[in-house]
């Protein structure tokens, strides 16, 4: 029992259930070796048929450690199948490197992170559909948002994603700068920016694309 729970909290990947086990045998420990101690070292019955209020709480710390043992067996194997269950989503058989979900998935977690350190408190910045962001920069004009395109493209294309293999990858952005009157939505800038950008896509990618003149 000692090797065990020894094992488990050297064990800096071991979930919750494995801690909480973990401590429930460390109790059950120290308390049979404290019971062993008194048996040696004091006049306390100690005897298994005993009434003593030790053997008492000791089967009932058993019996805990059994019901507890019992289910912790079932819902680590269930810990274990569910993690090859999300290895199996996440990489690819053959070459056990992530699939194109979860690729995706994790760059543009990565790539959000890096855009958002570029930007002010008060950009508005998000995903706007599949791997498509958006970003508002009020109070800027168009000089500065041609800037802002640039350095943010530059950025994701001196990155990469490492997988076990690294990966480097670059963003294409389309670019409008409006001064906004009653008629302005957003709507109307998403698809002016989404002109754009498929212009940035036509031209190699990689690139920024400035939307026509409103």
């Amino acid at each position: 029992m000692v090797y065990p729970v020894y094992k488990l909290f050297r064990d800096n990947k071991a979930s919750r259930l494995q801690k909480g086990i973990a401590v429930l045998y460390s109790i059950t420990i120290l308390f049979l070796l404290f019971r062993a101690v008194a048996a040696l070292t004091t006049d306390i019955d100690m005897n298994l048929a005993s009434t003593s209020i030790f053997n008492t709480w000791l089967f009932l710390l058993l019996y805990i450690v059994m019901l507890v043992g019992s289910t912790g067996f079932i819902l680590l194997d269930k810990e274990k199948q569910d993690e090859k269950l999300l290895k199996a989503a996440s990489f690819d058989g053959l070459t056990n490197i992530l699939n194109r979900k979860t690729f995706i998935k994790r760059s543009s977690a990565l790539i959000s992170l890096y855009l958002r350190k570029q930007l002010r408190d008060y950009d508005l910045f998000g995903r706007y559909g599949g791997e498509e962001f958006a970003i508002l920069l009020p109070g800027t004009d168009k000089k500065q948002v041609q800037e802002v395109a640039e350095r943010l493209r530059g950025i994701i294309a001196n990155s990469s994603v490492d997988t076990g293999l690294k990966i480097n990858y670059t963003i294409s952005v389309g670019y409008c700068s409006i001064t906004p009157s009653q008629e302005t939505t957003i709507d109307m800038l998403y698809k002016l920016c989404d002109q754009a950008l498929y212009m940035a896509k036509a031209h190699g990618k990689n690139c920024c694309r400035k939307a026509a003149e409103v």
